[in-house]
C-alpha cells in the first residue's frame, strides 16, 4: 500500500508540474502577444548627429554660443515614415539651453505641423533634416578660442569643413561640456510621424561626442570644431541634406 501510494504521489506531482509548464508556457505566449501589440520597436534610428555654429562671427555681440543641430535618420521598418514636426529640449544641464535663434528651410522642421513639409522616409532608406529650434551653450565660444583652434588642421570637402584631424580636441570638447554643464547634460529630439502624434525621441549626450566614424547618433564633434574654426555665415545650410534652408536667424 505505502509502495502505490508512493507512485500515486509522484504520478500526481508529475501531472501537476506538466499542468503548471503549460500554464506558464500559455502566459509566455499571451506576454509575447501582448508584446506584438504593444511593444513594437521604433522603426527609426539615429544614425548621426551633427551640432554646427550659428553665429560665430566675432562681430556678432549676441548669439554666438548658439547652434543648430542636424541629424541623420533610417527607416528600418517596413512602411513609409511621414515626419511632420520635431521638438527640442536640452535636459540634465547646467546653464546650456534652447536657443533663441532658429533655421528654417525645406527640410528643417518646426514644433507646429502646419509650419512644415513633411519629410517622407521609405523602408531600409535615410534622410537628413535639421531642427528649427537651435541649442544655447554658453561659454563655448570662448572655449573654441582662435589661440586654441589655432594648430586644429581642418579637413574640406569642395571647400566644405567636415572634419579634423586631431581626435584629442573631441575628448577636450567632451570635458568641457561635462565640466560645464554637467556630465549627464543631454539634447532630447523627439520627432513626430503622421497626425497620430507617433513620437520618436532620441537623446543625444554633449558630453559623449564622438567623430565622424560614428554612426550610432552620437554627436560628431570633429564636425561641429571644423565648422566653428572655418565658420561661413552661409553654411547654415552645412545642416540639412537640402539645399533649402533660405534663412537663418539670431
Amino acid at each position: 500500500m505505502p509502495s502505490l501510494l508512493k507512485k500515486y504521489c509522484t504520478y500526481s506531482a508529475f501531472i501537476v508540474a506538466a499542468g503548471v509548464v503549460g500554464f506558464l508556457s500559455d502566459i509566455g505566449g499571451a506576454l509575447e502577444n501582448v508584446k506584438k501589440l504593444f511593444g513594437q520597436d521604433d522603426p527609426l534610428v539615429l544614425v548621426t548627429a551633427r551640432l554646427s555654429p550659428l553665429a560665430r562671427d566675432p562681430r556678432i555681440r549676441n548669439g554666438r554660443d548658439q547652434a543648430s543641430l542636424s541629424l541623420e535618420v533610417r527607416n528600418y521598418g517596413k512602411e513609409m515614415v511621414m515626419l511632420t514636426s520635431a521638438d527640442l529640449e536640452v535636459v540634465h544641464a547646467n546653464g546650456a539651453k534652447v536657443g533663441k535663434g532658429g533655421v528654417f528651410g525645406r527640410c528643417v522642421l518646426k514644433a507646429v505641423d502646419n509650419e512644415n513639409t513633411p519629410q517622407t522616409i521609405a523602408p531600409g532608406k535615410s534622410t537628413r533634416l535639421a531642427i528649427s529650434r537651435t541649442v544655447d551653450l554658453p561659454g563655448v565660444s570662448k572655449f573654441l578660442s582662435d589661440e586654441k583652434l589655432r594648430s586644429v588642421f581642418v579637413h574640406t570637402i569642395d571647400g566644405q569643413p567636415y572634419s579634423i584631424a586631431e581626435s584629442i580636441y573631441v575628448d577636450e570638447l567632451n570635458q568641457f561640456f561635462s565640466d560645464t554643464y554637467g556630465r549627464d547634460a543631454a539634447l532630447k529630439v523627439t520627432l513626430y510621424s503622421t497626425q497620430s502624434g507617433d513620437k520618436h525621441i532620441f537623446v543625444l549626450p554633449l558630453a559623449r561626442g564622438k567623430d565622424l566614424f560614428a554612426k550610432d547618433g552620437s554627436l560628431q564633434h570633429d564636425w561641429f570644431i571644423a565648422n566653428w574654426k572655418n565658420w561661413d555665415k552661409h553654411s547654415i545650410a552645412q545642416t540639412s541634406a537640402c539645399d533649402a534652408i533660405v534663412s537663418h536667424d539670431w
